[in-house]
């Protein structure tokens, strides 16, 4: 498991709902996935970071 796995399920841990942990483990493997095609990069490549609200962004390494 990457580093982005190991905090994406930590995080998705956090829920108290079996289907709310599935639904934040997809919408977040989906972003990946959209935003490895659209930059041309490997799902596992990109870096993400979060901003003030807890929102993921690319970490500005992953967009050079």
């Amino acid at each position: 498991m990457t580093h982005a796995e190991t905090l994406c399920a930590a995080r998705a841990q956090r829920l108290k709902f079996e289907r709310d942990q599935r639904r934040f483990r997809s919408a977040h493997v989906a972003l990946r996935q959209v935003l490895a095609h659209t930059l041309a990069r490997a799902p596992a490549a990109l870096a993400f970071t979060h901003g003030e609200f807890g929102k993921p962004r690319l970490a500005d390494d992953a967009i050079e």
